[in-house]
């Protein structure tokens, strides 16, 4: 699995699914970030995250 860093995680999303992409859960928000799971179109699995305050990057 590969672990992305994003910005505007809601509008990524909504992005990805409008163009066909397997989104395999919904966006889980914790006070320290955001987090979700895709999948790549050779079924890998990808992990999108958001990070919020000190953990930003």
């Amino acid at each position: 699995m590969f672990n992305y860093i994003v910005e505007h995680m809601e509008e990524l999303v909504a992005e990805l699914k409008a163009k066909g992409v397997q989104v395999l859960d919904d966006i889980a928000a914790y006070e320290y970030g955001k987090f979700v799971q895709i999948m790549d179109p050779e079924a890998g699995h990808l992990h999108l995250t958001w990070h919020t305050g000190k953990n930003a990057k």
